[in-house]
């Protein structure tokens, strides 16, 4: 869990990333990975389906510009020999107010794959 304090209305926001397998997806026709939200505390940003290597955590790094939060995607562990289904994920507790999440797919990009804008409290 990484703790920020350097949005403006909420003085301590925490981050948790989470490696969860896919749900509710047909692995025969899984299409482009989707950025989606579930509102509730914590919020959860989570990139839906993913298909990489087996045997991975997901270890995002996270980088804050006022109201914005990048997440750079990177994962830790030994790839597997098979492909699976993720479903990287992103908990944000304490948020007051709107927060713009920019997914990235690498932390080498320079653009995001995708933005959603949530909304805390």
């Amino acid at each position: 869990m990484l703790m920020l304090a350097l949005l403006a209305c909420s003085p301590e926001i925490t981050l948790t990333p989470v490696t969860d397998i896919c749900q509710d997806v047909d692995l025969d026709n899984l299409g482009d990975p989707q950025l989606l939200v579930e509102a509730g505390e914590p919020l959860v940003v989570y990139l839906k389906p993913l298909v990489t290597s087996s045997g991975l955590e997901f270890n995002p790094t996270f980088a804050t510009e006022g109201r914005e939060l990048r997440v750079y995607q990177d994962w830790d562990g030994t790839p597997g020999d098979a492909d699976f289904c993720y479903q990287p994920t992103v908990e944000i507790g304490g948020l007051k107010g709107k927060l713009e999440v920019r997914w990235y797919l690498t932390p080498e990009d320079a653009s995001p794959y995708a933005t959603i804008e949530v909304k805390g409290g």
